[in-house]
């Protein structure tokens, strides 16, 4: 059986964007409405009102299902079906966001933008999302643009395989091509396990490890089934952000596991895919593997 056979291929039947009135949130809308239509998956738009005051519930609803006519009418649309796209709650931003999204199912929950104070506050709401999410989280940080180019960081862990399964199911409904990246943080290695033998057999054994890596990086990926997929196989050696970052310069998307393993290809994924998710300009779309089940608190 192959790498990629090991993976269920996933389907996209439902996706779930956070809603803002002030526009903060317009790319995210816009990048999920495009999803929509490409995946041919349904679609729920929810606005989450975190201050309890005097303002109706309906005239929020009114606020947000305007706003929401006129995103749709930029894109060519009549607007008709605004009303029931979005459903207004009241609470915590993250909380809400998480259990509509175990409500209905998402496999994809697409947020807002995370700098500069924006809709989502990258260190509460959307950590929250990220961590507990039952599928996967979608971070749009800039304009929806096409996707032509799929970046996949693989550490050969069962999360960073089922995220390269998912990109190139991406890449089939978007006429995109997908670049597996496999970092290689050898040194940091061979530094925090080894620190009492820095000599030339030590040394020796790094360059053992980097061939080790290199061997098991094609192995696994010879296995996978690219189903006629364009694709192209990196594996270069670094810190794993910053080489992600660097690699997504000329990527449209960047599909991640939200975990991994530690050890010889880097930092453990859940780490990783946080700290991406915080600095990238790209979408960054951070998957939980299907057999990963979380509650929330």
């Amino acid at each position: 059986m192959s790498a990629g056979a090991l993976e269920t291929a996933p389907r996209f039947r439902s996706l779930l964007v956070g809603l803002d009135a002030e526009g903060l949130s317009d790319a995210a809308v816009d990048m999920a409405l495009q999803c929509e239509k490409q995946l041919g998956a349904s679609l729920l738009a929810v606005h989450v009102s975190e201050h309890p005051g005097k303002v109706p519930l309906e005239a929020i609803q009114s606020a947000a299902v305007q706003h929401m006519r006129t995103l749709l009418r930029r894109r060519g649309e009549d607007g008709a079906r605004a009303e029931r796209l979005v459903h207004v709650r009241r609470g915590s931003a993250g909380k809400c966001l998480l259990e509509e999204a175990q409500a209905c199912q998402a496999d994809i929950l697409f947020l807002g933008p995370h700098r500069h104070r924006g809709w989502i506050d990258f260190g509460a709401t959307a950590r929250t999302v990220l961590a507990h999410a039952p599928r996967g989280v979608w971070l749009q940080p800039g304009p929806a643009r096409p996707i032509t180019s799929i970046l996949c960081p693989v550490d050969l862990s069962p999360d960073s395989l089922h995220a390269l399964r998912t990109a190139c199911v991406l890449a089939r409904h978007f006429g995109a091509r997908v670049t597996a990246l496999h970092v290689v943080q050898s040194s940091a290695y061979f530094i925090s396990t080894w620190p009492e033998y820095p000599d030339l057999t030590a040394a020796l054994s790094l360059d053992e490890l980097r061939k080790q890596a290199e061997q098991e990086f094609h192995k696994t990926l010879a296995r996978f089934e690219w189903e006629a997929i364009p694709h192209e196989q990196r594996l270069e050696e670094g810190e794993p952000v910053q080489r992600i970052l660097q690699n997504a310069a000329e990527h449209d998307l960047i599909v991640l596991g939200s975990h991994g393993r530690t050890g010889l290809s880097g930092a453990l994924l859940g780490n990783t895919a946080y700290s991406v998710m915080k600095r990238s300009d790209k979408p960054v779309l951070a998957l939980r593997h299907p057999e990963r089940a979380y509650l929330i608190s």
